[in-house]
């Protein structure tokens, strides 16, 4: 079995337009993303167990999305599992930040963090 560590970000939001409905479509979206890329690279036949933890934890100015990826496979398949863990995160987050544009308002980093 291999694990990957816990990968997080944190988003800057338009709070106004973020509900917990939101949330729970996207964290439902980025597990389905994980689900499919973890299929399509080692064959949905040869994974033993795939544990998929996506959350999404909002506190007064920030929501921080954690994805959780474990799996097994036949060891006679010689998998590069960190590799693969590594891309199924990596589409998540980025299925994230879509779904964030598209319906949270997602604010520009730089254009907030820029002082006259």
């Amino acid at each position: 079995m291999s694990r990957k560590p816990t990968d997080i970000i944190v988003l800057n939001l338009d709070f106004k337009k973020l509900d917990d409905d939101l949330l729970a479509r996207i964290v439902e979206k980025a597990e389905k993303v994980i689900r499919k890329t973890i299929e399509e690279r080692v064959g949905s036949s040869f994974i033993g167990d795939l544990n998929i933890i996506v959350t999404a934890d909002r506190s007064k100015d920030k929501v921080t999305f954690t994805v959780s990826i474990e799996f097994t496979a036949p060891k006679i398949l010689e998998i590069d599992y960190e590799s693969i863990l590594e891309e199924a995160s990596e589409k998540a987050f980025k299925a994230i930040e879509e779904w964030l544009k598209k319906n949270a308002g997602m604010r520009n980093r730089e254009n907030s963090a820029n002082t006259s």
